[in-house]
């Protein structure tokens, strides 16, 4: 049907915020934990509702397919809603429920606990001189800037209390991410005065994977 968008991959045991956007005409999206997973501009159905029509929580209207899990918290919107107050909205619910190392409340491409303003996707991070798109645009990077991974900053890494690096995230606003869930396979975080690193070994077949927005679906 018109708007009628993928989700993707929800993982067991998993906390999620979910949000979708309809605007009629326009456009409809779906987002988990703040990352559009799904966008279309084929929006041109009403979603108005009127008179006694049924709504249904926990199942497909026509009850063919059914919910298997707990919901928490549900909040409908109703009118033209600012992207700034969506992103607001978002971060709420991400610190409600323990999500700011999760959710990426303004959609670009870094959660909410790295981010220099959680709630404006045209800052994250101070971008350094050599990297802007101009000399006076102090967090706007360079167009040809595809991805920056930097140890200096603890801030970009996600350590377990091993020490071993779990995430290490992508300071260019494109969403990439380098990951590893598995233990033995995770390098480790090395801080050494002003700058810090990442220890690989081939001893111990050290590797973090690196994924794009596309082939992460959900930041997870």
């Amino acid at each position: 049907s018109k708007g009628s968008l993928k989700v993707g991959k929800l993982e067991p045991n998993t906390t999620y915020i979910g949000a979708y956007r309809y605007s009629e005409n326009e456009m409809a999206s779906i987002a988990l934990n703040g990352g559009i997973t799904d966008k279309t501009t084929d929006a041109n159905n009403s979603i108005e509702q009127t008179g006694n029509q049924p709504k249904t929580i926990g199942a497909h209207p026509s009850l063919t397919d059914f919910w298997e899990g707990e919901i928490a918290e549900i909040i409908v919107l109703q009118g033209d809603i600012s992207d700034e107050f969506y992103y607001e909205v978002q971060s709420m619910l991400g610190e409600r429920y323990g999500l700011n190392d999760e959710i990426d409340s303004d959609d670009d491409g870094v959660i909410d606990d790295r981010d220099l303003d959680k709630t404006d996707p045209s800052k994250w991070v101070e971008i350094p001189l050599e990297l802007r798109a101009s000399p006076t645009s102090n967090y706007t990077p360079t167009s040809n800037l595809e991805l920056w991974l930097e140890a200096t900053s603890a801030n970009a890494v996600l350590k377990d209390n091993n020490n071993l690096i779990r995430k290490w995230f992508d300071w260019s606003g494109k969403g990439n991410l380098a990951i590893q869930d598995n233990q033995a396979n995770k390098p480790s975080y090395v801080a050494s005065g002003d700058y810090s690193s990442i220890l690989f070994s081939d001893s111990s077949t050290t590797v973090l994977d690196l994924v794009t927005p596309e082939t992460l679906g959900v930041l997870n």
